[in-house]
């Protein structure tokens, strides 16, 4: 009787227990949490939307440059500040070549080049650096060299390109993905008449006939410079070029 009596005791204080237990877990459900979950969309921190009008406004101002008056102010800058008649010209000439892109490009890059050096363009203009003529000279060559710098370099960026082609067969002529290029040279050396296949070869096995590529086309290139850049142009762009005079 006495463990029939404990038993009815456990049975009741779990059944007690765990009624209480599944109340406290349904209200726990139905009440709302304390930390509500963050809305879908919130506002910006101020210095995000400070950054981004920031951002705004300069596009603005790139949109809304003045090709012409910046190209001449820089023209002026150069010229009052490079001794250099012969660089001087070609910084002109390769300026002249400049479209509107190009030249917001170099708005934006001498505008770098000025906050890198902490320096606000606008002193070189609004006559903030009168009283620091040191200053004001050491800074007008500075960013006049960076623009003969940038524009003359920029010119030859199609030619920096081709070169690069070249030297990367020349690192690797045999490796698979270079051999069409090597083959597609040489055909292009062939037309501009700076290089041919001797006799018997150009029916070898593809072993002799590579062999022969690696070696006359660095010959070509040191032996005949401009044409080999031609025939390079011809292969890259795919639009043969007239045949210079080999020289």
């Amino acid at each position: 009787m006495i463990m029939i009596g404990l038993f009815v005791i456990v049975i009741t204080i779990v059944l007690v227990f765990g009624r209480r237990w599944d109340d406290r877990a349904h209200a726990a459900r139905a009440v709302p949490s304390a930390d509500p979950a963050p809305p879908a969309a919130t506002a910006p921190p101020r210095a995000s939307r400070w950054r981004t009008a920031v951002a705004r406004l300069w596009r603005s101002g790139n949109d809304a440059i003045d090709s012409e008056a910046f190209t001449g102010w820089l023209t002026t800058l150069v010229a009052t500040s490079v001794a250099d008649q012969a660089q001087l010209a070609t910084f002109r000439a390769a300026l002249a070549t400049h479209n509107r892109d190009e030249v917001r490009s170099l708005h934006d890059r001498l505008r770098g080049f000025c906050d890198a050096l902490g320096v606000d363009e606008r002193w070189l203009r609004d006559g903030s650096l009168n009283d620091r003529p040191i200053l004001h000279h050491t800074l007008r060559e500075s960013i006049a060299l960076f623009a003969v710098a940038l524009v003359i370099g920029t010119s030859r960026a199609d030619e920096v390109a081709r070169f690069r082609a070249y030297r990367q067969w020349l690192a690797a002529p045999n490796r698979l993905d270079q051999r069409g290029f090597g083959r597609r040279l040489f055909a292009a050396l062939e037309r501009h008449g700076i290089a041919a296949w001797p006799a018997g070869l150009r029916a070898a096995a593809e072993p002799q006939r590579r062999a022969y590529l690696n070696q006359a086309i660095p010959e070509s290139a040191a032996a005949h410079p401009a044409p080999f850049d031609a025939a390079l142009r011809d292969v890259l762009t795919g639009t043969p070029t007239a045949v210079p005079d080999p020289q």
